[in-house]
């Protein structure tokens, strides 16, 4: 009988222990419920102010630039090396380069 009531209170303590550690694990949920539903409604608040926003390609190609250090001078020399020797004007196939007049206008990769 002893044995069994040293086994009891055994279980108990380890149940008070856990009970202690649900209402933790319950009071943390809480707080994070709460911090999620705050940045959601972050989120939806600059979503909403920024709809109908858009990005020009200038603004993209000055941050890729800055942000990602891309030379962006040397990248037009390469372009520029690639379509100076096929002097077609108009094209639409110039190493996957679409020239207009003397403007490259876009490039295709061959999978386009």
């Amino acid at each position: 009988m002893v044995a069994v009531v040293k086994r009891l209170k055994t279980l108990e303590k380890e149940y008070g222990q856990n009970a202690q550690i649900g209402q933790d694990i319950y009071t943390r949920n809480k707080v994070l419920l709460e911090e999620i539903k705050t940045a959601k409604g972050q989120i939806a608040r600059m979503e909403k102010m920024t709809a109908g926003w858009h990005i020009t390609d200038h603004a993209l190609l000055r941050y890729i630039e800055r942000k990602y250090k891309l030379p962006i001078d040397a990248v037009k020399k390469e372009i520029l090396e690639i379509v100076k020797d096929y002097n077609l004007g108009d094209s639409d196939n110039c190493m996957g380069f679409v020239v207009k007049g003397n403007a490259i206008v876009t490039y295709r990769s061959k999978k386009e």
